[in-house]
């Protein structure tokens, strides 16, 4: 197995283990939790953006773009961002995997989502212990099942169009296809949860009739669709991003 796959399995089943702390919604709305006011953080203090995460071939695609749109968006408020290599990262993970004795199945990741406490812990410690930060935010792409409606698909508070050629017409008028949704949370200087999210952000597969029978494929340009991804990050962000200065917490003079 490559070992950024293995890496990628891995660090999805920490987020999962992390996720399991917020409450679980249906992926037609827009899961939002938010654990404790936004406004004990600090805008003088910057946010570490960990880099993106994915665990599927399509998601992997997406989150390069998905990780700038992140960080524009939060320069935008003004907030300072502080981002961390990929490289960096894993050598951060790898270490304290190996300081903890952990030896997890890269497949499964079974390991981690039992024992993922003291990981978590530790990593976010040493993040907040290597500079004067706000918070630390994770940021992963996933594949999740989508509902579409004739010609609509409609997730995590998102909208978007079934794209398909002129010959393709599917047998039924509502199922579900694959789609990207971005799942995001916060964690503060107390090693706390302040709030996580998901929303969508592209439908990048077509149908079309190939010898005769209807296959899904992808479809390229939707990678390229910059307003999709940049709504999907904005609504996933929402809650920091419509902080404002009065709203936030000032060290005294």
């Amino acid at each position: 197995m490559h070992k950024d796959i293995a890496v990628g399995r891995i660090i999805i089943a920490i987020i999962l283990s992390a996720l399991s702390f917020f409450s679980h919604s249906n992926n037609v709305g827009y899961p939002l939790e938010i654990h404790k006011p936004l406004s004990t953080l600090s805008q003088n203090k910057p946010i570490v953006i960990l880099p993106v995460i994915a665990r599927s071939p399509d998601a992997s695609r997406a989150r390069r773009i998905v990780f700038d749109s992140v960080v524009t968006e939060i320069k935008k408020t003004g907030w300072k961002a502080v981002t961390i290599s990929e490289d960096n990262y894993r050598k951060l993970l790898e270490r304290h995997e190996k300081e903890l004795g952990y030896n997890p199945d890269p497949i499964t990741g079974i390991k981690f989502r039992e024992e993922s406490g003291p990981l978590l812990k530790a990593l976010f410690s040493e993040i907040f212990a290597s500079g004067d930060y706000s918070a630390v935010l994770f940021v992963s792409v996933k594949r999740v099942a989508a509902r579409f409606r004739n010609k609509t698909i409609k997730w995590h508070g998102v909208e978007r169009k079934l794209i398909r050629t002129s010959k393709v017409r599917l047998k039924v008028r509502t199922g579900y296809t694959p789609a990207l949704s971005i799942v995001t949370f916060l964690v503060g200087e107390d090693l706390e949860p302040v709030y996580s999210s998901t929303a969508g952000l592209i439908h990048p597969y077509t149908y079309e009739r190939v010898k005769g029978k209807v296959e899904r494929s992808e479809h390229p340009e939707a990678y390229l669709a910059s307003d999709h991804i940049t709504e999907g990050v904005r609504l996933a962000l929402d809650p920091l991003l419509k902080l404002t200065k009065k709203d936030i917490t000032r060290p005294p003079p």
